[in-house]
């Protein structure tokens, strides 16, 4: 853990933000922890969007940026590509998933039900983990 909060804190131009999510992770204030990581990746994938356009949030964030990495793979980065496409998007895409008014149930940690108040299941450890990889 201690090598991905130092590769996270390279990487991550909002290192406040990183740090406060590394201390709620270590006083395992987990629920805090997802909701910092969240709000971390939905503000990443909007940030990648045209300032011109609407710019979109969620789900349709990582959608639109999805569509945007597919595009730009060229010869070594198809490698990269690929990979995300297996592990990187399916996991932020059911994480950012549709709630269809609260009402659809999730194995895996929602954005919306946590960030909305209506998650009612305990955020664990390992909820944390899956989302630190995603940053």
């Amino acid at each position: 853990m201690q090598q991905l909060f130092a590769l996270l804190l390279e990487n991550c131009p909002r290192k406040k933000d990183i740090k406060e999510a590394i201390d709620c992770y270590n006083e395992k204030h987990y629920k805090a922890c997802a909701m910092i990581l969240f709000s971390i990746i939905d503000s990443r994938v909007i940030r990648l969007q045209n300032k011109k356009e609407k710019r979109m949030t969620g789900v349709n964030a990582i959608i639109k940026f999805k569509d945007a990495t597919k595009q730009q793979a060229t010869g070594e980065g198809k490698l990269f590509l690929a990979l995300n496409f297996a592990n990187l998007f399916p996991c932020l895409l059911t994480m950012f998933d549709d709630t269809d008014n609260f009402t659809k149930k999730s194995t895996v940690i929602n954005r919306n039900y946590l960030d909305h108040g209506m998650l009612y299941k305990t955020v664990r450890r390992k909820d944390c983990i899956r989302m630190l990889a995603n940053v």
